[in-house]
């Protein structure tokens, strides 16, 4: 085992539980900023489509209409398996700092954004079930939902299964079912390490006044990755 894995063993990313042909290159040390160009040189926009805000306070009326762009994106494999399980991928970011992880999201997104623009001009985004307060989605409010601070991306959840290899982070095994500075964690569900899978890109909630609006359960969302490896 050479020493860079050693390394990483040692800050408590542990991949062995993975093939090697896995392990050579998600122990190669790739910066994240090379994950993300091949993520930007790559992508194929599969669709595009609105989601209202599930939990806003059905009293507040320019609250209830917020809305957010989200949007699937098609990478090659062993990007995806980078992006999700490498020690410098999004998690890894997290993992070592939230502010890091922050902006390696951001990054993510501004390398994304023509593309994904693009494609929202040729494909406008509705709504998968009709919402009854919040309004369809015009480019120029496309483009604010994915500039927001609050947006965001992470892999498509149907791939995060149990029967999968996992991952092995010391942090997020020793908190597990423990509550760190008023959070919780969610369950093992960090555990689970897909090869390969989609990418989902969610704008932040947009108001009908042009306004983002945060769900409070989403404000620490950050620290959340940091400490419990999901949120």
């Amino acid at each position: 085992m050479n020493e860079a894995i050693n390394n990483r063993h040692s800050r408590g990313w542990d991949t062995s539980n993975f093939s090697a042909e896995r392990r050579e290159y998600l122990d190669g040390d790739l910066a994240f900023e090379a994950i993300a160009r091949s993520i930007a040189s790559e992508a194929t926009v599969l669709r595009t489509w609105l989601e209202p805000y599930h939990t806003a306070n059905p009293r507040n009326h320019p609250e209830r209409s917020a809305r957010q762009v989200c949007f699937r994106v098609s990478v090659y494999p062993q990007t995806f398996d980078l992006f999700y399980n490498s020690s410098d991928g999004l998690r890894g970011r997290y993992w070592q700092e939230p502010e890091l992880g922050f902006e390696a999201t951001k990054q993510v997104i501004r390398l994304l954004r023509p593309n994904l623009m693009r494609f929202a001009e040729a494909n406008p985004p509705g709504f998968e079930r009709r919402s009854k307060f919040a309004s369809e989605m015009g480019l120029a409010d496309v483009g604010i939902s994915l500039d927001a601070p609050s947006s965001k991306v992470w892999v498509g959840e149907e791939v995060l299964i149990s029967s999968q290899p996992e991952l092995v982070v010391q942090r997020w095994i020793e908190n597990e079912g423990r509550g760190i500075m008023g959070m919780w964690c969610k369950g093992p569900r960090w555990r689970c390490a897909p090869e390969s899978g989609e990418i989902e890109v969610k704008g932040g909630l947009i108001d009908s006044d042009g306004r983002e609006r945060i769900p409070e359960s989403k404000v620490r969302r950050s620290e959340e990755i940091h400490f419990f490896g999901f949120t």
